[in-house]
């Protein structure tokens, strides 16, 4: 029986990581729209230093200061965990161009 609590327990866990991975996506395809449209671009971006790990340490900052109790109008924790998945694959991605593109020097 325990067992059995064990594994529904573990199927839970990963549901709900593919659950914040499927909504984390939604959420950077709106606001890559929203955000990037046909006015910004990726190259916009690289000439900021490492701009999304600066956004990864805001979002951890939100988090903080909502888990202290912070007057929280419009984003919760999870709504911030979304946000620090998505800008965690962009600087995953930056960091792969910049690596290709070292390469190629």
């Amino acid at each position: 029986m325990d067992l059995d609590r064990r594994a529904n327990k573990q199927k839970q866990f990963i549901s709900f990581i593919q659950e914040a991975n499927d909504k984390a996506e939604e959420i950077r395809h709106k606001k890559m729209q929203t955000y990037n449209g046909k006015n910004v671009m990726y190259e916009d971006y690289i000439s900021l230093n490492n701009f999304y790990i600066y956004q990864l340490w805001n979002k951890m900052l939100r988090i903080i200061s909502i888990s202290k109790g912070s007057n929280n109008n419009f984003e919760s924790i999870e709504d911030t965990l979304l946000d620090l998945i998505n800008y965690s694959k962009l600087a995953y991605a930056e960091q792969k161009v910049k690596n290709e593109y070292n390469k190629s020097k």
